[in-house]
């Protein structure tokens, strides 16, 4: 089934979100405009790329995941709407505007509510879809993916509480803003990730799951979005090096889900890139998580700008893109040729992103400067081969099934 055009201005907004962020990350500070707040540009990743990307595909696949019929949302205009209202005004009020903060975490909030919403609907519908239809995973993926939004409306929880009241996100701990947000990447964004590529990848491989692998990894990571974020609300800085402990289960996790990777490459008949780009950034996501394991033991939080962006570039970024890539086309049902050079050229930008972002700290100050500029540089180009690589295949006009003598 083709991408309803319904959802595909969610897939049309994220890499523009993307250039965007790319954009104010070089601008910021600069030739005498205002420095934009580390907060905001959390807010226009996770929300604006990583939010709108989960919207668009979640709507597309969970019928089939469901085995329901495919039926758009009656108010899918108010949800695309309201997530990007959220966007530009959670994005403006972290930059230093409490009322516009606000609004923009009530109307995330109320995005998240509405598609929880939906999906409830969409579960009460009969089923009509056979079993030859669906996927043949489908018992073991769709509670990652409810479990997934339920973690995505506590973070939303968090956020507008946070943001309501601000005395609360304050000491002991570092806050609900910053826990809300381990908590929607640790279990909406990891879940979801878990969900599609544990049980689908094996399935576009060919190759048997190692179950004895990756049967714990669920559970771990569920523990561990559960652990971290509460440790980071009750822990005091004195006791921070216990947050290492609590996160025991999320890099166990993510190691077992590493090697798992890698034994199902080592198995595949059918070997695809895509199943390359899933172990890269499983590699990143261990790197990414190693930095915040020293961190929270040593107390020195010099390279917290590293353990973000290795973590959102090179492990969810390249985890989102490479997802994006995989499915947009086949659910088009056309054979794109441009869509995996645009892949793989995409996997070199994102990795040289997370490598910089990993030396910045330890450049000096010109050059971490001129490293920092790159990376601005190289997210507008991300989102600039994100969208010429996804956009004209979800608005592609030309004969199903064919090649288009344009993409060669």
């Amino acid at each position: 089934m083709t991408i309803s055009k319904s959802y595909r201005p969610f897939l049309v907004a994220a890499p523009v979100h993307l250039m965007a962020w790319g954009a104010l990350w070089d601008l910021s500070g600069r030739w005498g405009l205002p420095t934009v707040s580390w907060d905001a540009f959390l807010w226009l990743f996770v929300i604006g790329f990583v939010g709108c990307t989960i919207l668009g595909f979640l709507l597309h696949l969970f019928p089939a995941l469901a085995r329901r019929p495919m039926v758009p949302p009656h108010d899918r205009g108010v949800l695309f709407v309201l997530t990007e209202a959220a966007v530009v005004l959670g994005t403006v009020g972290l930059d230093g505007a409490p009322w516009v903060w606000i609004a923009g975490s009530a109307l995330w909030m109320g995005t998240v509510l509405l598609f929880g919403n939906h999906l409830r609907l969409l579960l009460r519908t009969p089923a009509k879809l056979s079993a030859a239809t669906t996927y043949p995973t489908d018992t073991r993926v769709l509670p990652l993916v409810l479990a997934s939004v339920a973690f995505a409306a506590l973070a939303a929880g968090f956020w507008l509480v946070a943001a309501i009241v601000p005395a609360l996100d304050a000491e002991p701990g570092v806050g609900l803003w910053v826990a809300g947000l381990h908590l929607y990447l640790l279990g909406q964004v990891v879940l979801l990730i878990l969900g599609v590529s544990l049980f689908l990848v094996p399935r576009a491989l060919s190759a048997p799951v190692p179950l004895r692998i990756f049967r714990p990894v669920p559970p771990l990571a569920i523990a561990g979005a559960i652990l971290v974020p509460l440790g980071m609300l009750w822990l005091p800085n004195s006791a921070f090096y216990l947050l290492a402990l609590l996160a025991l289960p999320e890099a166990l996790a993510a190691t077992l889900y590493a090697i798992g990777l890698g034994v199902l490459l080592a198995r595949a008949r059918t070997p695809k890139p895509q199943a390359t780009l899933f172990l890269v950034a499983a590699l990143f996501l261990l790197l990414g998580g190693g930095i915040g394991l020293a961190m929270s033991l040593t107390g020195d939080f010099t390279w917290i700008g590293a353990h973000a962006l290795v973590n959102l570039f090179g492990f969810v970024g390249i985890m989102v893109m490479g997802m994006a890539f995989s499915m947009i086309a086949p659910f088009q049902f056309i054979t794109h040729a441009w869509t995996i050079r645009a892949m793989r050229l995409e996997l070199g930008v994102l990795a040289a992103i997370a490598g910089l972002a990993t030396v910045v700290p330890l450049a000096s100050a010109g050059l971490g400067g001129m490293a920092s500029e790159l990376i601005g540089a190289l997210v507008v180009l991300a989102g600039g081969i994100f969208w010429a690589g996804s956009v004209p295949v979800l608005y592609y006009s030309g004969t199903r099934g064919a090649v288009s003598p344009k993409n060669h």
